[in-house]
């Protein structure tokens, strides 16, 4: 009997899942009880982050969907091209952002999807959020919804938001929100391309194609940018 207890005080005590990693790894195969390296990965996004040292990654391996994540930390969530990282999200938001004041994070090649769900991406709080090479569609309210509390700068390129229930992208803050959108697009949103409030919005090299609103807005001194339909090569706003 005192054999076997201690092989088990030994197991617990050697259990990967309590450490954290530079860079953990999710599969379609994978198990959220499994330590996240990349030959145990895991299954979701939202467990995969929680054993993610501050600054690392999150790699999905192959094709599959994920799930939503809240991310609190300076982290990279990315897929390699050719592989299909999709978050479909039922009811709230597909990610959601409550990093420190001093974190950047990063999302990469992610697909994401509303099946009900109300924002596709949140910002409530980092400094710098880069969104690169994503598809965002169909959320109820916005697709990208900018509204931090922190001072922050957001960068999206090579994205596509489409079919929002308001906003293909909302940027929104009391506090300095800068904001940079280029070669996206943004097309048949039920309200517009881009609302600009409380921020400072630079575009270039993007199209906002059928929306039913504007589709570049701005809303604190009201300018439009096309009605349904625009193309701009570069257009700044200072809304603050």
């Amino acid at each position: 009997m005192r054999h076997v207890l201690l092989v088990v005080v030994v197991i617990l005590l050697a259990n990967p899942a309590s450490a954290t990693l530079q860079r953990t790894f999710v599969s379609h195969k994978g198990l959220d009880t499994n330590p996240c390296s990349v030959d145990m990965p895991c299954r979701s996004f939202a467990v995969a982050i929680t054993q993610t040292n501050a600054n690392g990654e999150v790699v999905a391996i192959d094709s599959a969907g994920y799930g939503p994540v809240i991310i609190t930390k300076s982290a990279t969530i990315v897929a390699p091209l050719g592989v299909h990282a999709g978050i479909s999200v039922f009811s709230g938001d597909g990610v959601t952002i409550n990093a420190g004041s001093n974190d950047m994070v990063v999302l990469r090649n992610l697909y994401i999807n509303a099946q009900g769900g109300f924002n596709g991406i949140t910002l409530n709080s980092t400094a710098t959020l880069h969104i690169e090479r994503c598809v965002v569609s169909g959320f109820s309210l916005d697709d990208i919804n900018l509204i931090p509390t922190t001072t922050a700068v957001v960068a999206i390129s090579d994205t596509v938001t489409r079919q929002a229930g308001q906003e293909g992208i909302y940027a929104d803050s009391a506090f300095t929100l800068t904001v940079s959108i280029d070669r996206c697009r943004m097309e048949m949103n039920a309200d517009n391309g881009v609302l600009a409030g409380r921020a400072a919005v630079a575009i270039g090299n993007s199209t906002a194609d059928h929306n039913l609103g504007a589709g570049f807005l701005r809303r604190v001194t009201p300018q439009i940018w096309g009605s349904r339909r625009v193309s701009c090569r570069t257009t700044a706003w200072a809304s603050k």
